[in-house]
Parts: structure tokens; C-alpha cells; sequence
């Protein structure tokens, strides 16, 4: 960037001369704290505002790359990202059937093809997704059909996940920057659902994923409920700050 005082000093027209990048949109967040605290977002904005300032009547936008939430390119990138980590998890459950198959000392798998064999049943392990993980080529399917977020901020969080697409499912917690009464839901960017906090989105996300028939009845999967919801307990109260 330069002023009238640098172009004149310099004989180069009012322009930007250097690239901005940013990663973050949020103008607050949450922390320990009682009041929200100002985010990455509130310094684009400063120097949005600067810009303005410094340009005067040539009315000249601030040209930046932007990336993370609510910009959809974030939300792309985290679909190809779990197509990939399915796509390998199908592999290793494929190669796992394999061994099995061929050697009768192997009557089960265990580890991560255990874990993959019981999340991809053989008409997921067998289908193109795994042929092309194992060539190493291009993934050009992916048996995930469903994606949520789970967030406390409408602004980024929410508004993201719907501009995202109908494949995704917007989870609005009340325990970190949102913080709404009970049957409320943020007026501008309302979530699909809202809950208390992260366990409880973990938990309406397991039972909704029984509903559709994509996990075992609840009978059967005590087990890995406990598992999955502790995993998330100790970490929920960092991930909501």
C-alpha cells in the first residue's frame, strides 16, 4: 500500500502494492473470559476501514485472499479431506478381508482394519473408492453423504454450513461465543439445531445417524457410544473456546 505522499516521492500511481492473505473471519470468539474477546476477523476489518481511509474518493477495494470460515472453500476442503481418509480406511479394511481370506491363521483383523472393517461394510470396501486407493488414483466417488458442523458462532460456523450445501447440517452450541436461551436460535444465521454444548451435538449427530439406518440400533452400539462420547468429553470444553 502507499500514500499521495509515496506516490508523489516515488512517481507510481495510488495502488496496493502488497498481496493480503488472511485465515480467519472471526471478529470474536469465545475464551476463559467473561465478554467475547476480538478475533483475527476484527484486524481485516481495521485494515479494511484503513484502506478506505488512505484511498479517499478513488473508492478502491482492498483486494484479499480469504480463507477459513464461513468461505466455502474451507468447507470443500475438509469434503475431500474425510473422501481421502475414508478412501484409506476402506483400503486398509479391503487388505485386511484379504489376509483373512487367504490365511486361516488370521480369523480376525485387528487395530485400524478392525476399526475400518466395522465402519465399511463390503459394499463400501469393494466398490471403485477402494480399487482407486489402492492404484493411487484419482478418488472419484466417496460413500460419505452427510457432513456436520458443530460451532458457537452463527457468523462463521453456521452461516458456512448452509452456504456449503444441503449435505451439510448445522449444529449451534450455546456454551461458547452464542449464547441464547433455551428454544432460541440465532435470528440472521440459525443452525438446523441447537444444542447445549459439544457432547450433546455429538450425541443428536449418533442419533440421527441411526435414524437413517447408517449406524447400529443403540442396543448394539452402547459400546461404541461410550467410547466415541468420552473421546469427545475431554476435549469439548477446549474446543468451545
Amino acid at each position: 500500500m502507499n500514500s499521495d505522499s509515496c506516490a508523489s516521492s516515488t512517481n507510481r500511481p495510488f495502488a496496493q502494492h502488497v498481496p493480503l492473505y488472511t485465515a480467519c473471519a472471526d471478529f470474536t470468539y469465545a475464551s476463559q473470559w467473561p465478554v467475547a474477546r476480538f478475533g483475527a476477523g476484527a484486524m481485516r476489518v481495521a485494515l479494511e476501514h484503513l484502506w478506505i481511509q488512505l484511498s479517499g474518493d478513488r473508492h478502491l477495494e482492498l483486494q484479499q485472499t480469504v480463507y477459513g470460515k464461513p468461505f466455502p472453500s474451507q468447507y470443500r476442503f475438509v469434503e475431500n479431506l474425510l473422501a481421502d481418509l475414508c478412501a484409506a480406511d476402506a483400503a486398509a479394511a479391503e487388505a485386511a478381508a484379504l489376509v483373512a481370506a487367504v490365511s486361516a491363521k488370521t480369523a480376525t483383523a485387528s487395530g485400524v482394519a478392525a476399526t475400518a472393517a466395522a465402519w465399511y461394510p463390503e459394499s463400501v470396501r469393494s466398490d471403485n473408492i477402494v480399487s482407486e486407493a489402492v492404484s493411487g488414483g484419482e478418488m472419484n466417488a466417496s460413500p460419505l453423504q452427510r457432513f456436520y458442523m458443530v460451532g458457537d458462532n452463527p457468523a462463521t460456523d453456521i452461516r458456512g454450513a448452509a452456504a456449503a450445501g444441503p449435505h451439510w447440517t448445522s449444529i449451534l452450541t450455546r456454551s461458547g461465543l452464542w449464547r441464547g436461551a433455551a428454544d432460541d436460535n440465532d435470528e440472521k444465521d440459525p443452525a438446523d439445531t441447537v444444542v447445549n454444548d459439544v457432547l450433546e451435538a455429538v450425541e443428536w449427530i449418533l442419533t440421527q445417524e441411526r435414524s437413517l439406518g447408517a449406524l447400529s440400533p443403540k442396543s448394539s452400539a452402547d459400546g461404541a457410544k461410550k467410547r466415541e462420547v468420552g473421546s469427545v468429553k475431554a476435549e469439548a470444553s477446549h474446543m468451545e473456546k
